[in-house]
């Protein structure tokens, strides 16, 4: 009996030795395949990372070929404005130097003039004249004065010629597209650099607008002046087509309200039509209201038309009375 019991034991312990042994293997299995699928995934991870480092070093790099463009393009402006500077100044310089030569110029003539005898009789050439030969000495020593005068605002048209030449050419000075972010303000600084540098009068600087201006800038102004040399004339325009080309006009160049385009081009008008269609109208009128109003006005009114005639009839008592009884205000006579 005891031989049978400790077998049974033994196979016992066997078997629960053998289903602990397949629970380990399979265990191990697990862990094993754990570990496969972990090493993929950091394969995997590593491979992205990689990619990812790529990338990285490629922005790195650009922004590194930006970062030399922008100080390059920064050092070339830096110089273009140094050489600017420069020669402006050189052309002050040389200026200030045909001035001071001019002022010697005009001393030594001076001088001259002064050891020059005092006649009291007339030259042969001024006999018949009646005019003094100290006076001829006076008016050509004034003339010279006025040739060889200094004066940068009261220059003679030979002098201002000369300085306009100075000037420099339409290719060098400052062009505006409309097409960047920033570029009016270098536009702007270079014009008012130049105007201030050589004296322009604005006259002469906004004539240059038309070449200064490329590209879409130019579309603009010349939109812009178009907008206004475009006067309203009853005589020859008629109300809705100059309207909606105007309208047109302001709507590409501007961003505003429908009231103030509105308002911009009842300005067009001018004068009494202006305040005649403003009276009629409000903020709330649309652009048909405003047409309708602009057409009966000119049509009834004929405001803003150069061929109106008055003819007015004034008949007063006293006329009225002569006209009827020319005898009776006679003898009333």
């Amino acid at each position: 009996m005891i031989e049978t019991r400790i077998k049974q034991a033994i196979n016992t312990i066997k078997e629960d030795n053998k289903k602990a042994l397949d629970d380990i293997s399979k265990s191990f299995t697990e862990v094993k395949t754990h570990i496969i699928a972990l090493k993929k995934c950091f394969d995997t991870s590593k491979e992205e990372i990689s990619k990812l480092t790529i990338k990285l070093n490629e922005v790195i790099s650009d922004n590194t070929k930006q970062t030399e463009l922008w100080n390059e393009l920064t050092y070339k402006e830096d110089d273009h404005k140094k050489n600017v500077i420069t020669s402006i100044q050189s052309l002050q310089h040389e200026l200030r130097n045909s001035q001071r030569c001019n002022n010697s110029k005009m001393n030594d003539i001076e001088q001259i003039l002064n050891t020059l005898p005092r006649m009291s009789t007339p030259l042969n050439q001024n006999e018949g004249t009646g005019i003094p030969n100290t006076q001829v000495l006076d008016i050509e020593n004034s003339q010279l004065k006025n040739e060889f005068s200094t004066s940068f605002h009261n220059l003679e048209p030979t002098m201002g010629q000369a300085l306009l030449k100075e000037v420099p050419k339409l290719k060098e000075w400052p062009h505006f597209s409309g097409e960047g972010e920033h570029d009016h303000m270098s536009f702007i600084r270079g014009i008012d650099m130049i105007k201030e540098e050589f004296e322009l009068p604005d006259r002469l600087v906004t004539a240059r607008f038309n070449t200064l201006f490329t590209k879409s800038a130019h579309r603009w102004f010349k939109v812009e002046t178009a907008f206004e040399s475009s006067k309203f004339n009853a005589d020859k325009d008629k109300a809705l087509p100059w309207f909606c080309q105007q309208k047109d006009r302001l709507t590409a160049l501007y961003c505003m309200s429908e009231f103030m385009i509105h308002r911009k081009i009842l300005r067009q008008c001018g004068g009494d039509l202006e305040h005649a269609v403003k009276s009629r109208t409000t903020e709330q009128s649309s652009a048909e209201d405003i047409i309708n109003i602009l057409e009966e006005v000119t049509t009834r009114t004929r405001i803003g038309s150069s061929r109106v005639n008055f003819k007015a009839k004034f008949n007063t008592p006293w006329k009225d009375s002569v006209d009827k009884n020319p005898k009776e205000s006679s003898n009333n006579v």
